[in-house]
């Protein structure tokens, strides 16, 4: 697991503890994952964050292990509105795949 905002690297089963204060919260990610991000984002002010509407997308990749290194994940996403998905195509999966070396990273 990588520890989000240092970088850190914990390997093998374990607990960790570790002190936060109330404003942080303690993120782990898997490595060779990656995980979408929303960027800007426009809120309906008559629903709140009911209705949060992303104006963006940044993919944050965790690559790690050894190079060359190989991972990926899937983006879903549907109108956030209804459940049309349920009986519907109106959905849509983006799978992202990687590829990185000591030098570079194709997606």
């Amino acid at each position: 697991l990588l520890h989000w905002s240092t970088g850190r690297i914990y390997e093998g089963p374990m607990t960790v503890s570790m002190k936060c204060t109330l404003d942080e919260m303690p993120v782990f990610a898997a490595t060779s994952h990656v995980v979408p991000l929303r960027l800007d984002t426009y809120v309906d002010e008559s629903l709140g964050q009911a209705q949060v509407v992303p104006n963006g997308l940044k993919l944050v990749v965790f690559a790690g292990g050894i190079a060359p290194a190989l991972g990926g994940g899937e983006i879903y996403e549907d109108d956030g509105n209804t459940t049309d998905y349920l009986t519907t195509e109106n959905y849509a999966n983006t799978i992202v795949i990687y590829k990185a070396n000591n030098s570079s990273l194709a997606l």
